[in-house]
């Protein structure tokens, strides 16, 4: 009986194991480290400063002493209830109307830069991701909208959060390794958290933010996102938009709005474009009907509040979540953090289009250490050849006018060439255009590889279609 290859198959997060495994589909997977591969996201939306403070004193003005006292009780109620594992460096995202002056606003930033220093001094404070809602820009102190933006902005980075407003949040390594490995990997990477601008994706080549993103297990774009598409009626007939008061004097109208929408719609098709395939969180003060009419994106996470109503939407098929549930609203008087998690795995080669690509030592390796959290030692001498369909991965190693399947440092061997070009003859015929780039076409040195390369493929769209 012949014995079935073991191939270096990766799965993605949105495929599922078990299925591969009830049709004996014989795979190698790697054993994951959840304290390193796991991160947990906290989010709580519409806090509400100005009413809990209302609600608190009454018609009585408050001290200011008194409006930090109030709310330095309130950020430990809330982290507390949290029970957030500080070690493990989670995100926190705060998903706007925190309050409705800029005044209020430094004040609960203060408490929660405090908060946390006071439990894990290490913490990265860049991984605390703030938006800002429609009541956020009701500040009269500032006259228009651009001022408004560049002042919350400051506010944020002298506490060193992350503040986006129509940004994409790239995380740093030393942000999501957690507790003793971290002071290895911060001193080995070099790298810092970075936030692209609106501007500078714009003017960046679709390779360039490729290129930006690859390290990344994750990006988060942040906005308002705004109401410009917003068709939800209140209970007096009235769309709940610029047309009604909704930014006041910051946006004016549903033709400003509708501005500002269209420009977050437009990085976010962007985004969609260049990284449909990577871990992206959109998280914006408004649901994603007010801003765009696309669909929700495969795999991605939004989260958003504005309506303070708790709703949570998971698609099983498309894999999309649309997570609103933690909008505290005016009145709710027990705030906690609710959280989600997400992998940390990072690899490069998701976002690659489908195909066969000569790849380096050096990204080979970078892929176990930075993806599978491993370090292998690689000794072979040969090509090496990424085979990528529809989310599996294959590594090969073309040496001596022989083709291996990869195993971490290992190579493995088909010995029955006979079979191996009875297949290729088999699957030939195979509609499988689009799914790959002509083989024949590729630069390689035998067409003994081509047909090897191509037998492969053929074999991996097989197992993907079974999957599905």
């Amino acid at each position: 009986m012949e014995q079935k290859a073991r191939s270096n198959l990766i799965l993605r997060d949105n495929l599922s194991l078990a299925d591969l495994k009830r049709n004996n589909h014989d795979l190698t997977v790697p054993t994951f480290n959840p304290f390193f591969t796991e991160k947990k996201f906290y989010y709580i939306t519409d806090i509400h400063l100005r009413h809990r403070l209302k609600n608190y004193y009454g018609n009585k003005e408050p001290s200011k002493r008194q409006i930090k006292c109030f709310i330095s009780e309130f950020v430990n109620k809330m982290m507390d209830a949290g029970k957030v594992d500080w070690y493990n460096r989670p995100y926190l995202l705060f998903g706007g109307d925190i309050a409705d002056t800029i005044e209020l606003f430094s004040f609960f930033l203060s408490e929660i830069h405090h908060y946390i220093k006071g439990v894990y001094k290490k913490y990265p404070l860049e991984n605390v991701i703030i938006v800002l809602g429609n009541h956020e820009l009701w500040d009269e102190s500032q006259n228009w909208l651009v001022e408004i933006i560049h002042k919350y902005r400051e506010i944020c980075r002298q506490f060193d959060f992350t503040f986006l407003h129509n940004d994409l949040f790239l995380p740093s390594l030393n942000s999501y390794y957690s507790g003793v490995f971290y002071d290895k990997v911060e001193e080995e990477s070099g790298q810092s958290a970075n936030s692209l601008s609106f501007a500078e994706l714009k003017r960046m080549t679709v390779e360039d933010i490729r290129k930006a993103c690859e390290n990344c297990p994750f990006v988060i774009l942040g906005g308002l996102g705004f109401t410009g598409y917003a068709s939800e009626k209140n209970e007096l007939g009235r769309i709940y938009n610029a047309n009604h008061g909704l930014y006041r004097k910051a946006i004016p109208d549903i033709e400003q709005d509708l501005i500002h929408t269209k420009k977050f719609e437009s990085i976010y098709r962007l985004v969609v474009k260049v990284l449909g395939e990577s871990k992206v969180i959109v998280l914006t003060h408004t649901p994603m009907q007010n801003w765009t009419s696309d669909e929700p994106h495969s795999n991605w996470i939004y989260v958003s509040g504005h309506t303070h109503r708790k709703e949570y939407y998971y698609a099983s098929l498309n894999k999309y979540a649309l997570i609103a549930d933690n909008q505290l609203g005016y009145h709710n008087e027990k705030p906690e953090l609710l959280d989600f998690r997400l992998s940390m795995t990072i690899c490069k080669f998701m976002n690659y289009p489908d195909g066969i690509y000569l790849i380096t030592k050096q990204e080979y390796l970078e892929y176990y250490k930075k993806n599978l959290f491993m370090s292998i030692t690689f000794n072979q001498i040969g090509e090496i050849y990424l085979l990528k369909s529809r989310g599996y991965f294959l590594f090969m190693l073309w040496q001596k006018n022989k083709l291996f399947l990869l195993e971490g440092g290992a190579k493995r061997r088909r010995k029955d060439e006979k079979y191996v070009n009875h297949q290729f003859q088999k699957v030939s015929n195979a509609n499988i255009v689009g799914d790959i780039k002509n083989i024949f076409n590729f630069e390689c040195a035998s067409l003994e590889l081509k047909y090897l390369l191509y037998y492969y493929i053929c074999c991996i769209i097989k197992m993907a279609n079974v999957a599905q």
